[in-house]
């Protein structure tokens, strides 16, 4: 068995209560407390958030608190901030789960079956093993894709998905990262382009092995009802009705990340974010 711990979600992450933090190991939004989830309800960004001097971020000055002025880029005090590039077509896809047969069929390994669904989506049908990773190479549109599901658990995943930038040529800004969300409700399915890890071990351990601006596919899985803990939520076997509606959830899944593979991360977030607003069950 490999080393680590099954759950990404954090240690402290099942305190409740206003002073608390929530399942994801965010801030809680009672008591005060803010919580690192807050830009979900915001528009989609253009591209993934850009570092400028000063410890500034996405063109927000930590001293000022100043927004920047769109893709001409802005001063923030006495510092010129760039325009944040657009994002890169992925090309590495890597889907988030814990390995082994006990842990297929929880909501944890919503990564894994989505990154499933697309791997027979584009015709691949053979996994090798590198950098403590299944490893699946495809040609699309003539750029080969690689899809990765790293073997290591969950809080772990940073360090085969490093191995495999190295061994590519690639960066995180080359990444798309499918995973599962608590802070979004169950069913839902969002795109953004870097950001915090939000509690979230996996994104936590990628986050310190090649850096936060990735694209990432969020797939709601919601929050358990009265006082289950989270870690025992999101590693629940699901039987039933339960797991035929998480199955699905990813093949959808899937497909929105085939249109980030086909038209980009912005296009796609267009795209899936009209269709969410006239569908009511798919928002991006």
């Amino acid at each position: 068995m490999p080393e680590g711990t099954p759950t990404g979600v954090s240690a402290d992450a099942d305190a409740a209560g206003g002073g608390g933090r929530g399942a994801d190991g965010a801030d809680g939004a009672a008591g005060g407390g803010g919580r690192h989830g807050a830009d979900e309800h915001s528009p989609p960004s253009e591209g993934c958030p850009r570092r400028g001097r000063g410890g500034s971020v996405d063109g927000r000055s930590e001293r000022s608190g100043a927004a920047d002025g769109g893709a001409k880029g802005a001063y923030v005090g006495r510092h010129f901030l760039a325009p944040a590039p657009a994002p890169r077509r992925p090309r590495i896809v890597v889907g988030l789960g814990n390995p082994g047969p006990e842990y297929a069929h929880t909501r944890h390994n919503a990564g894994f079956m989505a990154l499933d669904a697309l791997a027979a989506d584009l015709g691949v049908s053979y996994w090798k093993v590198a950098s403590n990773a299944l490893v699946g190479e495809v040609s699309f549109r003539g750029e080969k894709i690689v899809l990765v599901k790293p073997q290591a658990f969950m809080n772990l995943s940073g360090g085969p998905v490093k191995g495999l930038c190295a061994r590519y040529g690639l960066a995180a800004e080359d990444l798309l990262v499918i995973h599962d969300e608590l802070d979004l409700p169950e069913g839902t399915i969002r795109l953004k382009c870097g950001g915090g890890h939000a509690g979230h071990n996996g994104l936590r351990s990628l986050h310190y092995s090649v850096g936060a601006e990735y694209a990432r596919l969020r797939i709601g899985i919601g929050r358990p009802a009265g006082r289950m803990p989270a870690h025992a939520y999101v590693l629940q076997t699901l039987r039933g009705a339960a797991l035929e509606e998480l199955e699905a959830c990813c093949t959808d899944a899937a497909s929105v990340a085939r249109s980030v593979l086909e038209d980009g991360l912005t296009q796609a977030m267009n795209k899936h974010h009209r269709q969410a607003a006239g569908q009511g069950d798919v928002a991006v």
